[in-house]
């Protein structure tokens, strides 16, 4: 389990976020951003520890979504962070993700006005079935 502050500083890292589809005629104003979360693929089990942004990864993590009208954006996040940043994002906070599973995907499109809108999807190969996850999942 990480950190509130590790969740804190993943949801402002989130916000920062990586350009995918850049050039002027795709950033048209009022255009809603898209953000696709994914979560980290499959880790090591060493290092355990996770390690706090420095200054420069605090201040690029300040950033604002919406400065990326008409863009598609990647965050790709810890288990426990990602819902966290979808909900931070305006959209409904979907359930908990497993701790073996990662290949969920999330959209949310962040229009000008009104609520954020969250498609949930699969990608990659399917994360094989884990018991302990079937009662995450209810």
């Amino acid at each position: 389990m990480r950190s509130a502050g590790a969740i804190s500083r993943a949801i402002g890292l989130a916000i920062g976020l990586v350009t995918l589809a850049g050039g002027s005629a795709l950033a048209q104003r009022g255009a809603a951003p898209t953000v696709i979360l994914v979560r980290h693929a499959e880790k090591a089990a060493m290092p355990a520890n996770d390690p706090p942004l420095t200054a420069a990864g605090e201040a690029r993590a300040r950033g604002a979504v919406r400065k990326h009208a008409g863009h598609t954006v990647l965050v790709v996040g810890h288990s426990n962070a990602v819902p966290a940043i979808i909900e931070a994002l305006g959209a409904k906070r979907p359930r908990d993700i497993c701790d073996s599973v990662y290949d969920d995907l999330f959209v949310v499109t962040i229009p000008a006005s009104g609520k954020p809108a969250l498609i949930r999807g699969k990608y990659g190969v399917r994360t094989p079935a884990d018991s302990a996850c079937a009662t995450m999942m209810r």
